[in-house]
């Protein structure tokens, strides 16, 4: 048991270091959306800015090709803000996936701590017999101590009481 309880002392470790680097993940890809978002925004006030002065001083070709520039750069940000996203949900699988394998380990270890409480509770319940009837080792074999003096049952007399131990006679008399 103090093995297993190592392994998940182990794993539980591992997922809390997993999922600490997850949560600096987290931290950075959301300032880097908030880095990106202010980059975005002043790219794109600048460009508003830079497009107003051109419209006022030229033509219809130099719009055209601000345009299709200030088009490429949202594209672009928008591609890294979906990365972003991207990694943020692939980091959330990888948590959900981690603390499903943690409730499992924990499942299995409560689980194979009851059958040890089962077996334990039947092994007792067999010495509290064993205890009751005086059963005890007689050169390597298993013996019962007799009531002598007890009638025999039986058609050969095969039959007779047993010599009950003195303690278990009280306990008994109480269940």
């Amino acid at each position: 048991m103090s093995n297993e309880l190592a392994v998940l002392t182990e794993v539980a470790q591992k997922l809390a270091v997993l999922i600490e680097a997850q949560e600096r993940r987290f931290a950075e890809l959301a300032q880097s959306q908030q880095q990106a978002s202010k980059l975005q925004r002043q790219i794109t006030d600048a460009a508003r800015s830079e497009v107003k002065q051109l419209v006022q001083g030229s033509g219809l070709e130099v719009t055209h090709t601000l345009r299709e520039g200030m088009e490429s750069i949202l594209a672009h940000a928008h591609r890294k803000l979906l990365m972003g996203y991207a990694a943020f949900a692939g980091a959330m699988v990888l948590f959900v996936c981690g603390g499903g394998l943690l409730l499992w380990l924990q499942w299995k270890a409560y689980d194979e701590a009851r059958a040890k409480v089962a077996d334990a509770q039947v092994s007792a319940e067999l010495a509290q017999t064993y205890a009751k009837v005086g059963v005890t080792s007689c050169g390597g074999q298993p013996c019962l101590k007799l009531d002598a003096k007890s009638p025999r049952w039986g058609s050969k007399g095969e039959y007779v009481l047993l010599d009950v131990a003195p303690g278990s006679r009280q306990s008994a008399a109480e269940h």
